[in-house]
């Protein structure tokens, strides 16, 4: 909504539920993972039901061409139930018993960012374009309950609070140079407080189209309150959060090269990356000695290539391209306390070290296609279904490659407030378009997690209407 020319109002509203169920005793779908009798992976009448809810409002204000005030804030909650009520097959297996869990998380979020707006001209330098200044503060409440019912009945209601200040400065030169720095500093009533810094540059070289860029920074994640505080008792299983977890930390940099052509409808890309991360989360099955199912190890190093293409609107056509190499190795799993997800020496699990994805899409008009591949090699995993006879010994696999294939489709019946045919016409609608997307159109049976099917070949279809 635009009240007034310096003005813009915002508001999202969105609510999502699924249910989930687990009806099937044929195990993985996927003949050569199939579990033999009477081992299943899968409850006759176990089911999980997600609700998501999510409000937002935003404001943009402009009161000087110098000055903007972007203030919002927003809501967000989910309510989350896995229940396995009680069957006959219980006593059969030693890992499934009669369990409920019902969980809510919600997140209340303030934000109050402003920008500071200035040219070279006025404070009379000349080689500068302009100068964004932003500075801001974020105010974040997070709630968490749950309450088990199964072997033993538990109940957790935790809360926690977090309060940021952030600075950026982005300076630009004739166009060409553009330097940016920022920090950010974030005071947590539980747990250590964090301070993260990035530092990026670029430079476009006009005569041939060239930009080079570069970038270094840290960040930080905060443990979510299933690390922190999630309780399950199945009896056989027992597992626990870890209230003393810290934030992940990383470390990284990056360089890389941009090419414009054809007047900047094609544009080559290429960028190599470093990064460091200490204090990733672990979860294990089978516990830590500190008596939780969670712990910080450390660290992780992380190096990879992209190359990208994009052909963007030439005779109706737009193609684009990307391929990516990626190499993981655990530097330190703290004399072996990383568990069976991270040993020292070896790389991340479900991490490919290649991977690629291309698009073509053909756009004349009103009609829209789009076919898109995307393939991925092989990868480390474990294996789960020694959990299902009561062992902790989770042996690593080699999950195989895979190629996908998805279709889009989609047309406008009003396009710029114009109808396709002249009964199509509605009041104040600038666009009106039918979609359709199918993914997997090969119908490929193929584990993005070893032994866990992805979908087979599936489609929505849609409508996008426009104000």
């Amino acid at each position: 909504h635009f009240p007034a020319p310096t003005t813009k109002l915002r508001l999202l509203a969105l609510v999502n539920q699924n249910r989930r169920d687990q009806t099937s005793s044929d195990g993985a779908t996927n003949t050569d993972l199939r579990l033999a009798p009477p081992l299943t992976d899968r409850e006759h009448n176990a089911y999980q039901l997600a609700q998501d809810q999510m409000a937002g409002l935003g404001l943009e204000l402009r009161p000087a061409p110098w000055l903007e005030y972007l203030p919002k804030v927003s809501f967000y909650q989910r309510d989350f139930t896995f229940h396995d009520p009680a069957d006959a097959l219980d006593a059969e297996r030693p890992f499934f018993s009669a369990f409920r869990s019902d969980n809510t998380q919600t997140r209340y979020l303030t934000d109050h960012p402003v920008n500071l707006r200035l040219a070279g001209s006025d404070i009379r330098w000349d080689a500068l374009t302009s100068a964004v200044t932003t500075l801001g503060f974020q105010w974040e409440e997070e709630r968490f309950f749950q309450k088990v019912r199964g072997s033993t009945n538990t109940t957790e209601n935790h809360q926690r609070l977090a309060r940021s200040l952030y600075f950026q400065e982005q300076l630009i030169f004739e166009k060409n140079l553009t330097l940016t720095g920022g920090a950010r500093v974030d005071d947590y009533d539980l747990g250590a407080d964090d301070v993260t810094t990035k530092l990026s540059a670029s430079y476009l070289f006009e005569r041939t189209g060239t930009k080079l860029r570069g970038a270094a920074g840290s960040g930080t994640k905060r443990p979510s309150f299933n690390d922190l505080f999630f309780f399950s008792d199945q009896g056989f299983l027992v597992l626990r959060g870890n209230p003393n977890l810290k934030s992940e930390r990383q470390e990284s940099w990056e360089a890389g090269m941009d090419q414009y052509l054809l007047g900047r409808q094609l544009v080559l890309s290429a960028t190599y990356h470093e990064s460091t991360l200490k204090d990733l989360i672990s979860f294990s099955f089978g516990g830590f000695p500190n008596g939780t199912n969670f712990e910080n190890i450390s660290k992780v190093e992380i190096k990879g290539v992209e190359l990208s293409l994009a052909l963007v609107d030439f005779r109706g056509f737009t193609v684009r391209a990307n391929w990516n190499y990626l190499d993981t190795i655990v530097a330190d799993d703290r004399g072996g306390r990383g568990g069976q997800d991270f040993r020292q020496g070896q790389g991340l699990l479900r991490r490919p070290h290649w991977w690629w994805s291309g698009s073509a899409s053909y756009h004349p008009g009103r009609f829209r296609a789009t076919l898109s591949l995307h393939e991925v090699g092989e990868r480390p995993d474990r294996d789960f279904r020694p959990l299902l006879a009561g062992s902790f010994a989770f042996p690593r696999v080699h999950n195989s490659s895979y190629l996908r294939t998805d279709l889009t489709l989609g047309y406008d019946l009003i396009q710029d407030g114009k109808p396709a045919l002249p009964g199509l016409a509605l009041p104040r609608v600038q666009r009106l378009a039918v979609e359709l997307k199918v993914n997997n159109l090969a119908d490929k049976d193929y584990d993005e997690v070893f032994g866990f099917n992805a979908p087979g070949i599936n489609w929505m279809a849609g409508l996008r209407l426009h104000f």
